[in-house]
């Protein structure tokens, strides 16, 4: 009997976090801290996840919007706070942006 191929693996929009590029892999990484190797690159993944929900904040990262907790500055360095505590650079070319995104979904406090 021949095992099974997968033909289609599913990753729900929502349960992803974070999406970083690392050593030329794309990574998922997901709700209860899983992480998930995606075939495609990260600038074809962006063209496919909804814009409104996520945001690439950097050349090696996309980050959900509903994930970020808070901006801070560290230096020169702007970084993105998840709520996971995960620390994401953000790119001085994407920061005006950014706040933008977040004052359309979220309320700045």
């Amino acid at each position: 009997m021949k095992t099974d191929e997968r033909l289609l693996q599913m990753l729900l929009v929502d349960d992803i976090i974070y999406i970083e590029k690392d050593n030329g892999c794309t990574i998922a990484n997901t709700k209860g801290n899983k992480q998930k190797i995606i075939e495609i690159t990260l600038d074809k993944l962006e063209e496919q996840l909804p814009q409104d929900k996520f945001f690439r904040v950097h050349k090696s990262f996309i980050v959900n919007l509903a994930e970020v907790a808070e901006i801070i500055q560290d230096g020169k360095t702007q970084l993105a706070i998840l709520k996971n505590r995960k620390e994401i650079p953000i790119s001085k070319r994407r920061n005006r942006l950014l706040l933008y995104k977040l004052r359309e979904y979220s309320i700045m406090i």
